[in-house]
């Protein structure tokens, strides 16, 4: 459903519903877990011989012929090899530190290169390196392998996966350009992209990916995705996007003009009967940005997914999702509209004039929020907020509990039509006004129940500061309000 046809929602509102050239080595998987697909292949025994070698340099691992190291500039993120009488450089984006492991990353490069031209029988003339830890095989933390992604002669891309400590290719994928496209590469079958760079492109549904970094700079941001993808919004040092889906008959595309970045997915629209089903597997865009960008307007719209974004400053920002999580972090905003019908919402770490944000069905987290004003509603699922500071906050749920921890001040108010809200204040309570009220339920101050004439219910009005009020009001429930604490569990 693209944005003009979103269908309004029941009780809420309306809600609808990321090039790298070269070699990317990673401390992890694909965090998307295409590499998981890949088959586990073996090492031969004298590649790894070659690494372990009685003549290799102590550095590299590899033999001193093998391996021309020529030129490392003063932070380590750029180094010269030599293959096959190929001469390249490998550029990376940050500093690379090896020495932990078996194989260093040299010798992982090495290993992969000959692997490939073992392997599929390829011949090439350029080889083209870089690693880049915010694109798709990036840099990962707690894994022990090298991730490769390798581009020879500008037409053929490898995705090679070497253990670190052991040397073994363990893990292996090709990949062609079809039709010539400058930045879509499409997945090959094992073994399929050949000396010619023949493939077979017989099967009807093709894995797409689409790599393209330093792009020209923009200031807006629009997504629109009918189908289903994750999309997240990461930094970098270059403006670019990522962008993974299943094909022929359906695509995700974009344009960059007039400083707007634009996505969309396409249909083809001689197919007559799309089938969707070809689209349960994981599509995903990965926008690039540099660090301390701004930008005037992000607006995302996604059927089916998760929407991620951290470190970044806009202006206005839109998401509206119909089945996915949310998650914002380390962020400055003007003005957020975040919605989602069936999915949990996640803020942490952001500053913002003006926030709202609606869950259908789902949690909501929100910690370390600086706001002046905000509006946070679900209407079925729990609300979670940790260190609040705002000038004037609504914190509604009709059905599930509300737990509220740490620093929160300001004029708060929680209202809650079924379930409980607990609230642990980290300051004293002199420092806070508060007025609380159950209809059908008990209430609990400093550990004390509050005692009322009225049986069915309770209510308390305390007025001790004119800056920081807590107001609480359930249908049904209890609230459990104490000072002088650093967190309060639900029971």
């Amino acid at each position: 459903m693209k944005k003009n046809t979103i269908i309004t929602f029941g009780v809420a509102g309306v809600v609808v519903a990321a090039a790298i050239c070269g070699l990317i080595i990673s401390m992890n998987m694909d965090k998307h877990n295409q590499s998981n697909k890949m088959e586990r292949v073996s090492m031969n025994a004298s590649q790894l011989d070659t690494v372990r070698s009685d003549s290799v340099n102590e550095d590299t691992g590899i033999e001193e012929d093998t391996v021309n190291d020529t030129t490392n500039d003063s932070k380590g993120k750029s180094f010269t090899m030599e293959f096959d009488g190929i001469k390249f450089t490998v550029n990376c984006d940050i500093d690379l530190e090896d020495e932990e492991f078996e194989i260093p990353l040299k010798s992982a490069i090495y290993l992969g290169l000959s692997y490939i031209k073992d392997t599929y029988d390829t011949t090439f003339n350029s080889i083209s390196v870089n690693m880049d830890t915010t694109s798709t095989s990036g840099i990962r933390n707690g894994s022990n392998s090298w991730n490769a992604v390798v581009e020879l002669d500008s037409d053929k891309r490898y995705e090679i996966t070497v253990n670190a400590q052991t040397g073994e290719v363990i893990e292996a994928q090709a990949y062609y350009k079809e039709d010539g496209a400058d930045d879509k590469w499409v997945k090959a079958g094992d073994k399929l992209v050949r000396a010619d760079n023949s493939a077979d492109t017989s099967s009807k549904k093709k894995e797409y990916k689409v790599e393209k970094m330093n792009l020209d700079a923009f200031s807006d941001i629009e997504v629109d995705i009918e189908y289903n993808a994750d999309v997240e919004i990461v930094t970098g040092d270059s403006y670019g996007v990522i962008l993974h889906y299943y094909g022929p008959d359906y695509s995700i595309d974009y344009s960059n003009t007039d400083g707007k970045l634009k996505i969309e997915d396409v249909v083809n629209k001689k197919v007559n009967n799309f089938n969707f089903n070809n689209q349960i597997e994981a599509n995903y865009v990965t926008i690039i940005v540099p660090k301390e960008s701004k930008f005037s307007n992000i607006d995302i719209a996604v059927s089916s997914g998760d929407i991620s974004l951290k470190d970044v400053q806009v202006d206005q920002i839109k998401t509206l999702l119909a089945s996915g999580d949310s998650s914002f972090a380390e962020m400055s905003i003007n003005k957020a509209d975040i919605q989602t019908s069936s999915g949990d919402i996640k803020m942490k770490d952001i500053q913002a004039n003006q926030i709202k944000t609606l869950a259908v069905s789902g949690d909501c987290s929100f910690v370390d929020m600086r706001i002046k004003e905000g509006d946070m509603q679900t209407s079925s699922g729990n609300i979670e907020v940790k260190e609040m500071q705002s000038n004037t906050a609504n914190v509604t749920s009709t059905s599930g509990d509300i737990i509220v921890n740490g620093d929160v001040y300001g004029n708060n108010i929680f209202e809650l039509t079924s379930g409980d809200i607990e609230i642990a204040c980290s300051g004293k309570e002199k420092e806070y006004s508060y007025n609380l009220v159950t209809t059908s339920g008990y209430i609990e101050v400093a550990g004390e129940e509050v005692e009322n004439e009225d049986e069915s219910g309770a209510s308390v009005s305390v007025k001790n500061s004119k800056k920081n009020i807590i107001k609480a009001t359930i249908t049904s429930g209890d609230i459990i309000i104490d000072f002088n604490k650093q967190e309060k569990v639900a029971k």
